[in-house]
């Protein structure tokens, strides 16, 4: 065997890297590999994953997956802003744009995708976009500082992650889907559901089921979006987001086979009618698909790889999994999630989980919202790890899938714990070993959770790391609810001062300052404007200048202004409850209040980690918001009567 072969990578992106890191990584004393990179773009291979990290102040050589000089100490000949332009198969033989040219002995595409941008007018006009690249990413920033409003169209991953970078430029975004639900190749119609009720409340007006036909630009620079329908919509600036389409010109250019909608044509082992040409990522069509995400192309490096080795390993079906945060919102997919099997519900307000089971063995998993374990969940698909009827019950009625916290510690040595970089059981064990169970040493030696994260609960159950998953109770609502409680306790137990028998005492003096009708007057206006400022922690969800601080904060006023109404109602009243409409205010204010006080304490172990209190504070919780809302409403009209009474009969 020839002791040393050319390798050239067409292409330097996350797939491309994967592929040189790899092949370095493994050893074999009968081959070895020279490489010679070549990039389209001016940078080395960067994470577009955080790529919109751009617009929060990080420079582009932070994301950069390697430095320049790990090329050059690797022995990698990178070129940088230099594309290769041609192909000669015969002689095997590669040119670029500038004119040099390179020998090899095997070729490996991974050229990736291009944004696909609709064929409609006006896509050719200045303030419209696409976003894929750091020079995408420098254009937008540019235009942006001329611009209030946008429209993203597009509303799958890349389309809300082009909507997270307009918040960072302060432009106003809105969000255009064809799809009648957002993310529609990750999510279900409920999952989406409840991720566009918390995008909207962050500001961001969603528009579904729109098919754009036309973009016009006015003389102001402004844009008109004119949908199917007639409908329009105006703003200063169009992002594309709407898909990929493979980069496989150059391969159709010079004769490898190609599909007329674009990709390079594959067989199982991702090699293309040339034997000496194989293509990875999303540039492949491989049995009639493309795989847009990171976790394909990764397997079918691993799989090239191996071949080059001397193994007989081919691309298999792939894990679609994603896990990612979609502007402060946590999407969860994975597996099988949208295969129509028996589906298993969890929701809550602000969470919804799926999971999805097949001859008792659960297959996929989909999630919006805060879902701690998805981690482990994933694991437990991969090792198709069986469930029960019991363990079915208890994810519909609390949100979790039986006791997976001691499952690891009983997984077989071979278990893989890091799907991405398939790191295994046993080889975190015996690396942590080694290191001493320093948790950032085994992580940089191992690279595992270093590409999606999921994986990282697990490593820190293998290492006995102390879990930061269980959230603990907010004892500043716990307290203040508890305060609240005790004051309207009081209120309906201690007797009120309806008359005294003398003038002398301290009785006196507290009956004649209630009865004193300005010092009344004074509570009264007091304790109705503590009332309304009480009003603006549901006023947030819903009035966009007033979403700012966190909920926690707000609902910690809410309450602390509870507690000061009570008060202000005690000095008012005197403990009395009075007769008739008096009476039913009364009443109704000291319910209203009892029924917050629960509220906030079932808010306050809400996310009291995977507990039973925890499931049943997310359980109640909403319900008695929804309760306190509604034993609200008489009260305006009990006030209202309590004021003409006073001022005019």
């Amino acid at each position: 065997m020839d002791t040393s072969q050319k390798i050239v990578v067409i292409g330097n992106g996350m797939v491309g890297h994967r592929f040189c890191d790899m092949l370095l990584r493994r050893k074999n004393e009968s081959v070895e590999y020279r490489l010679e990179v070549f990039g389209k773009e001016i940078h080395p291979a960067y994470d577009r994953v955080n790529l919109s990290k751009f617009f929060q102040g990080v420079n582009p050589e932070e994301l950069y997956l390697s430095t320049p000089q790990w090329y050059k100490d690797k022995n990698i000949q990178l070129h940088l802003g230099d594309p290769i332009t041609d192909i000669d198969r015969d002689s095997k033989s590669v040119r670029t744009a500038s004119g040099y040219t390179s020998q090899y002995d095997k070729l490996i595409f991974a050229t990736g995708s291009t944004p696909f941008v609709p064929p409609i007018p006006g896509v050719d006009e200045e303030g419209v976009f696409v976003y894929r690249t750091f020079e995408d990413l420098q254009k937008i920033s540019a235009y942006a500082q001329r611009c209030k409003r946008a429209v993203v169209i597009g509303g799958g991953l890349l389309g809300l992650e082009a909507v997270q970078a307009l918040q960072h430029l302060n432009v106003e975004p809105t969000v255009i889907e064809l799809a009648d639900f957002l993310m529609s190749q990750q999510l279900d119609p409920e999952g989406a559901s409840l991720l566009a009720e918390q995008v909207k409340a962050q500001g961001i007006q969603i528009e579904l089921g729109r098919l754009t036909e036309k973009i016009e630009k006015r003389n102001d620079g402004t844009f008109v979006l004119y949908f199917r329908g007639g409908e329009k919509l105006e703003t200063d600036m169009v992002i594309f987001s709407v898909g990929i389409r493979p980069n496989s010109d150059l391969a159709e250019k010079v004769g490898l086979a190609c599909a007329p909608a674009k990709g390079i044509i594959v067989d199982s082992y991702l090699k293309t009618n040339d034997d000496s040409i194989w293509a990875v990522g999303e540039c492949v069509r491989i049995r009639g698909k493309v795989y847009g995400l990171l976790r394909p192309g990764f397997d079918m490096v691993d799989a090239v790889i191996g071949q080059l080795f001397g193994l007989d390993t081919m691309f298999k079906s792939p894990d679609m999994s994603t896990r990612l945060k979609m502007l402060g919102v946590d999407v969860i997919s994975l597996g099988d999630a949208l295969e129509p099997q028996k589906e298993v519900l969890y929701r809550s307000d602000n969470q919804y989980r799926k999971i999805v089971v097949r001859e008792n063995v659960i297959i996929g998993a989909l999630g919006v919202g805060e879902w701690d374990t998805a981690g482990k969940i994933q694991t437990a698909i991969q090792q198709q790890m069986p469930v029960t009827l019991k363990d079915l019950s208890t994810f519909e009625e609390i949100g979790t899938l039986f006791d997976i916290d001691s499952l690891v510690a009983s997984w077989p040595n071979e278990a893989m714990v890091c799907n991405c970089m398939k790191i295994s059981k046993g080889t975190i064990l015996e690396v942590a070993e080694r290191c001493c169970q320093n948790l950032d040493q085994l992580i940089e030696e191992t690279e595992a959770s270093t590409v999606c994260g999921s994986c990282k609960p697990l490593i820190e159950d293998l290492l006995g790391v102390e879990k930061r998953t269980r959230i603990k109770p907010d004892k500043k609502l716990i307290a203040s609810s508890i305060f609240a409680f005790i004051l309207v306790f009081a209120i309906f137990t201690i007797p009120g001062i309806v008359s005294v028998q003398s003038v002398q005492g301290n009785e006196f003096k507290i009956w004649s300052f209630i009865n004193n009708n300005f010092y009344a007057q004074i509570s009264g206006f007091t304790l109705l404007g503590l009332t309304l400022i009480g009003l603006l922690l549901p006023a947030r969800k819903r009035v966009p200048f007033l979403q700012f601080g966190s909920i926690h904060l707000w609902r910690f006023i809410h309450a602390f202004m509870g507690i000061l109404s009570l008060t202000t109602l005690i000095i008012h009243t005197g403990f009395s409850f009075g007769d008739n409409l008096n009476a039913i205010l009364m009443t109704s204010f000291c319910f209203l209040n009892v029924l917050g006080c629960f509220t906030g304490l079932a808010a306050s172990f809400e996310f009291f980690g995977l507990t039973i209190i925890s499931a049943r504070a997310r359980q109640w919780r909403p319900i008695m918001t929804v309760l306190h809302i509604i034993t609200f409403w008489p009260f305006p009209i009990l006030i209202t009567f309590h004021i003409l009474q006073t001022y005019y009969f």
